[in-house]
């Protein structure tokens, strides 16, 4: 896949996968938790967070500037590296498990850096 606009939608669907996965999980967490009022308006403003992320990327999709879409999944690119959790060294599948997404994310960013 070369198409710059292409690979941005992708990152942008992958995206929006983690942040109903992120979602799920927080209002599962407040379920299932006792919580303050601070606990509870926390968990609210990350799903806040999330939803806004969908929302935004929804919009750029829809008003097809290729050079929105391109700098939003950059960015989503670097935050999904960074909070791609690094293995245990003595965890041999997981690493190459790591490995084998660092790799896709940085085919990406290259991808979308030259264009």
């Amino acid at each position: 896949m070369d198409d710059p606009v292409a690979i941005a939608k992708l990152v942008m669907e992958k995206d929006d996968k983690y942040s109903d996965a992120k979602i799920q999980s927080v209002r599962h967490l407040m379920i299932r938790a006792r919580l303050t009022q601070e606990g509870v308006y926390q968990l609210e403003s990350e799903i806040r967070l999330y939803e806004s992320s969908k929302e935004f990327n929804k919009i750029l999709v829809t008003s097809e500037n290729e050079a929105l879409m391109r700098a939003n999944a950059i960015k989503i690119l670097y935050r999904m590296i960074s909070e791609t959790e690094i293995p245990s060294w003595k965890e041999r599948e997981a690493r190459k498990n790591y490995q084998k997404i660092i790799d896709e994310y940085s085919q990406y960013l290259r991808h979308l850096h030259k264009h």
